[in-house]
């Protein structure tokens, strides 16, 4: 168990030998719900021992409880639960006090799979963490509304507001014809976070978030996962928009004496549920004697699951239905839709996605608004741009716009009044306005390449690099644009590193005790975190890399490489997306050639 990183807790341990279909996996799921309470804890687990060529049957051992093995074949099918959609064939679960669900899989459709039906649950949260031996999905209180990521950006140190920018939309979107505000920025102009912002200040607003951290896909990005996102936040923050039921079938009927025929109270061809309101069934028939069949309702076709229900079908009933009837309850107030990283769409399948439905979608009712963030793709934008342009507004985050230098300008003040960076400055006897002055004006306008200047200065304090703090402080040498700064840096690290070697792990070492430390351990784990799309711990790095030094030696490469990383205890990812679009970039091996990954070899 410990190796397939199954935790047992207390005493109770229950084991599932799945190898037969969904059904029955379901129906053992939702009895073992019934059977152990909320308050329990089981761990599961498909063993390799088990030969589903002799035994198809799914399996419950229940080892405190001394009850009876339950084959799957004597489950009823009456249990019900929130794992109903979850469950898939082969799919391995291991579930912790109602909260955590931890899930392996050999097949990544099934995980994907999984995956949506527990972003399309309204009930369930959907967080993720990768690791080697799976894939773990915490389920609780629904974090519908992005606040983990809203937080991680509104929180952050040295966060500044944009109250301009802020201005420019909320006039923007107070214009009659607008429905449609795609706001674009070159990366580093603050985007994500702005969006952040504004979801902050909105709370009623709707937000969809394609990405955590602008690597890691906060889940499927497609418009059917957009439309039921916004759907059920609107349902949250309106209720009364969704109070009615969408379907409502009452049908009362009394027969004496029937035939050998067939009585049918409602016939109905096709019937799709919304996943937002209820349907409402009320029948009642009185048969006093029938040679016949009897039924209350016939229904040809029931669509129940969200991912079935067709395109148009679903942005009415999550949101244009919704907005005609907030006209009638809120008259006065907009329905804002924010979307974040738009340009995410670009280079994925065009079929389904969220920038198909904005180039297709029926004209938008006057009470709402779609504020779009992208960076500049005039090319994959001109079809949306071109069938929204009656509706559409534009604004354009300029690195050059006074308003921005004056928001990058705050983030370095605030920067510059911590205690133990006024202490740097006066060793080095240097004004905090001088190095305000000095780093704005080599960030140009870009957040991330301030950032990333910031963030230098506090490894290299904490490492006591005085000299390099100095040349930091003062912007020396450090160049003038987001990709010359990374390579810039880069080539500290390697500098530093030159004669440096690290030790082999003796059971691979083959007679050679040590490597070079750029080429045997810091490139390698770059690599790795540059192609990757989650965090990794440093465990899987190792093995991932196939990186054969001890583990000490992984900890402090991660230590100095701490200012491209996501500040995180427990697994490491590059901080931003133009990190890993920095090393992996073709153009990045043309102009720094020793910076440059190839992300095929890693």
């Amino acid at each position: 168990a410990e190796g397939m990183g199954v935790e047992l807790m207390h005493e109770t341990c229950l084991w599932f030998f799945a190898g037969t279909t969904r059904s029955s996996l379901v129906r053992t799921l939702e009895l073992l719900l019934d059977i152990i309470g909320d308050g329990s804890h089981f761990s599961v687990e498909r063993p390799d021992t088990v030969d589903h060529g002799v035994d198809r049957a799914l399996e419950i051992r229940a080892h405190t409880w001394n009850k009876p093995v339950v084959r799957a074949s004597e489950l009823d099918d009456g249990y019900s639960s929130i794992v109903r959609r979850a469950a898939a064939c082969d799919v391995v679960c291991h579930y912790v006090d109602g909260l955590r669900l931890r899930v392996w899989s050999e097949e990544g459709t099934l995980l994907d799979r999984l995956r949506w039906s527990l972003r399309s649950m309204p009930q369930a949260v959907y967080t993720e963490h990768t690791s080697l031996d799976g894939i773990s999905l915490t389920v609780g209180e629904h974090d519908l509304f992005y606040e983990q990521l809203i937080r991680s950006y509104v929180n952050a140190p040295y966060f500044v507001e944009r109250p301009a920018l802020t201005h420019q939309v909320t006039t923007k979107l107070k214009e009659a014809p607008c429905r449609f505000l795609l706001i674009t920025g070159e990366p580093g102009t603050g985007k994500t976070a702005f969006m952040a912002w504004l979801a902050d200040r909105n709370p009623k607003w709707a937000r969809y978030f394609v990405r955590r951290d602008q690597i890691s896909p906060l889940g499927p990005a497609g418009a059917r996962s957009f439309l039921m996102t916004a759907g059920f936040q609107l349902a949250a923050r309106y209720p009364s928009a969704f109070s009615q039921d969408e379907v409502e079938i009452s049908i009362r009927q009394r027969l004496t004496r029937g035939g050998k025929g067939s009585l049918v109270g409602a016939e109905i061809g096709r019937l799709v549920s919304s996943p937002f309101r209820r349907v409402t069934l009320d029948i009642m028939q009185e048969v006093e004697q029938t040679e016949g069949m009897v039924r209350g309702l016939k229904v040809h076709e029931w669509i129940t699951d969200p991912r079935l229900i067709p395109y148009d079908d679903l942005q009415h009933m999550a949101l244009y239905d919704p907005a005609d009837a907030l006209t009638r309850t809120h008259p006065n107030e907009l329905a804002v839709i924010l979307i974040d990283a738009l340009d995410e769409q670009i280079g994925q399948p065009h079929e389904g996605s969220i920038l198909q439905w904005l180039e297709n979608a029926p004209e938008l009712p006057g009470n709402v608004r779609i504020v779009l963030a992208s960076r500049p793709a005039d090319t994959a934008l001109a079809t949306f741009r071109a069938r929204q342009e009656p509706w559409l507004s534009e604004l354009t985050i300029s690195p050059d716009a006074e308003s921005v230098r004056r928001d990058v300008r705050q983030m370095a003040e605030k920067f510059a009044e911590q205690a133990y960076i006024i202490e740097a400055l006066v060793d080095h006897d240097l004004e905090p306005s001088a190095f305000v002055e000095a780093v704005v004006g080599k960030a140009m306008g870009n957040f991330q390449y301030l950032n990333a200047v910031l963030r230098e200065i506090d490894r290299s304090l904490a490492a006591g690099d005085t000299a390099l703090v100095g040349r930091l402080l003062r912007a020396e040498e450090i160049p003038e644009t987001l990709e010359e700064l990374y390579g810039y840096f880069l080539r500290l690290v390697r500098n530093q590193l030159k004669r440096s070697g690290v030790q082999i792990s003796a059971a691979v070492s083959e007679g050679i005790e040590f490597l070079p430390a750029w080429q045997g351990l810091y490139q390698p784990l770059l690599g790795i975190l540059a192609v990757a799309k989650r965090e990794l711990t440093l465990e899987q790095i190792r093995e991932l890399g196939q990186i054969p030094v001890l583990y000490h030696w992984l900890s402090g490469a991660r230590e100095r490489l701490v200012q491209f990383l996501d500040p995180d205890d427990k697994a490491l990812r590059l901080y931003l997306g133009s990190v890993p679009e920095f090393l992996t970039n073709s153009e990045t091996r043309n102009t720094h050639s020793d910076c440059y990954l190839p992300p095929k070899e890693w």
